[in-house]
């Protein structure tokens, strides 16, 4: 059996499979980088091709433990990982995340929110939606979590999560990347690189901290 090869960690989307819109993926580029400053919280996506027959739980405490999300103290960290050939997904989290996102609720994230997506093969906003159902159960004080859970369910309650449009999602994104932070009196996101479609602004410092997997998660497939 051949064994996935786990690259080096660059940013918090790494979408190896390429199937995240490269506007969704900066705006959560963005996001992790803000809760991360903000909560110590590391939220991770990977998106790879195929498994390669391994099992989807040994990979993703393989990444999380080599990539060790979240730092050496609060171990808050916690990844999102889709194989697209299997057609299956993952969250893991960290061992400082147990208590704020057991199991059922990653279920729950996964079955209800990116499930339907992907059947669509919108993979994009399977992931956003994902993102942002996990930041409100780990950091619900988080303003952009709260901003979020206010206007996205207000919608999905009336129409479901699928009806949702790109262009209302990037619009509660540019409140959260670009108002919030102002608000908060600072912005993480300075340098000309995001403002020309570059993803260089902050990644070279979101490297794992010394983070490790507690083992728990759930996993669901479409």
């Amino acid at each position: 059996m051949a064994v996935v090869e786990i690259s080096a960690l660059t940013g918090p989307v790494e979408d190896h499979a390429e199937i995240i819109n490269s506007q969704i993926e900066r705006q959560i580029d963005q996001i992790s980088l803000a809760l991360k400053d903000a909560t110590e919280t590391q939220l991770q996506v990977l998106t790879i091709a195929s498994l390669e027959e391994e099992d989807i739980e040994s990979f993703a405490i393989r990444v999380f433990d080599k990539w060790k999300l979240g730092n050496n103290t609060s171990r808050r960290g916690v990844l999102l990982l889709v194989a697209v050939q299997e057609r299956r997904m993952r969250i893991e989290v960290g061992q400082g995340l147990e208590g704020d996102l057991p199991d059922a609720y990653a279920k729950r994230i996964i079955d209800n929110f990116i499930v339907p997506a992907f059947r669509e093969s919108r993979f994009s906003e399977g992931i956003l939606a994902g993102v942002i159902e996990i930041i409100k159960y780990t950091d619900p004080n988080f303003e952009a979590a709260k901003l979020i859970d206010y206007k996205y369910h207000r919608i999905s309650r009336s129409n479901g999560p699928s009806t949702l449009s790109l262009p209302f999602i990037l619009f509660i994104l540019f409140l959260v990347v670009f108002i919030l932070p102002r608000r908060r009196g600072f912005s993480s996101f300075g340098g000309s690189g995001w403002g020309h479609g570059g993803r260089g602004g902050g990644r070279s410092s979101w490297g794992g901290g010394g983070g490790f997997s507690s083992g728990g998660g759930a996993s669901g497939s479409w």
